[in-house]
């Protein structure tokens, strides 16, 4: 007994296509036949191929845009205004028609999202509570500023030498502002724009690529990275404002973020830690103009990781 695959044409809603399944055939019988599993997979080959000729979103297409926003189904079908098990069908055995359809693909646009999810606001507290619902906006409110600075970075094009041969990452950024944030007392915002210059140009410097993914910019306290304030900005990034005299400053104090981050990068930002943390934020400013990354470029202009051979630490 072995498997075989058999291409067949099948039809959904009057549409006939073909389609590659899979099967067990019995030599000594000489007939196909399949158990429950392949079955079932089958099943999903068949229903998938006439999403993807009909220009559906995928069952799978459906659940990542759902896990997005760290939903059930259930919650996520009434955010939708749709029945409580109609993305549970979806995601198992039924086919959307194209209104569903585009209904689910724009609520993969957080910015669209949180319209919907405002729109079906009673019905979901009917079933839940406001502190539930809360909750889940203030997670789209996140996927907006995570989707602007992704976005913004896409748009850009940035060449790899302003990226520091790195994908952007919004959770390894947030994993580095957490472990400084956790190990610097007052660690300003105009601080930690240096220390990720740092921690990204060493890494940089040492294994050819850096941590984040993000570009810096030559602005007269130092190193910023583009779109800062929108990183800052993201609901995880946890920022208390503290006066002296009558000077306000921003500390970021933690964030809620698991910092996923690799043994060798650790290393790095735990250098850049025993480098920095006792110093103020004008010592470190003081201390980055005499970087040659920050001497040879002139204000507004990125700087390129290729300074990053030059660092001094």
């Amino acid at each position: 007994m072995k498997k075989t695959k058999i291409i067949e044409e099948v039809e959904i809603k009057k549409f006939k296509f073909k389609v590659e399944l899979e099967y067990y055939y019995d030599e000594d019988l000489e007939e196909y036949f399949v158990d429950e599993e392949l079955g079932n997979a089958n099943l999903r080959k068949i229903r998938n191929e006439y999403r993807r000729l009909n220009g559906l979103l995928l069952d799978y297409n459906i659940k990542q845009i759902r896990e997005k926003y760290k939903l059930s189904q259930k919650d996520f079908a009434l955010l939708l205004g749709m029945g409580e098990v109609t993305i549970t069908r979806y995601e198992s055995k039924s086919i959307q028609d194209k209104s569903q359809d585009q209904l689910i693909r724009n609520a993969a646009n957080p910015e669209l999202f949180l319209e919907i999810v405002k729109a079906n606001k009673e019905k979901f507290i009917e079933e839940y509570n406001l502190e539930k619902y809360n909750k889940i906006i203030a997670i789209i409110e996140e996927n907006i500023i995570n989707n602007y600075v992704e976005l913004g970075y896409k748009r850009r094009d940035f060449p790899k030498d302003l990226v520091g041969n790195q994908e952007l990452s919004i959770e390894k950024i947030c994993g580095v502002i957490k472990v400084f944030s956790n190990r610097i007392k007052t660690l300003t915002k105009t601080k930690l724009a240096k220390l990720l210059w740092y921690a990204d140009f060493l890494s940089f410097n040492k294994y050819d690529k850096g941590i984040t993914g993000l570009t810096y910019c030559h602005l007269p306290y130092g190193a910023v990275p583009f779109l800062y304030e929108e990183i800052l900005n993201n609901e995880k990034v946890i920022i208390e404002e503290i006066y002296q005299g009558d000077l306000i400053k921003n500390i970021i104090v933690d964030v809620k973020s698991n910092h996923n981050l690799d043994e060798n990068e650790l290393i790095i930002i735990e250098q850049i830690v025993e480098k920095f943390k006792d110093m103020d934020t004008e010592d470190v400013v003081k201390y980055m103009h005499k970087e040659k990354a920050y001497l040879e470029t002139r204000n507004n202009q990125y700087i390129s990781y290729n300074f990053a051979k030059d660092i001094i630490l």
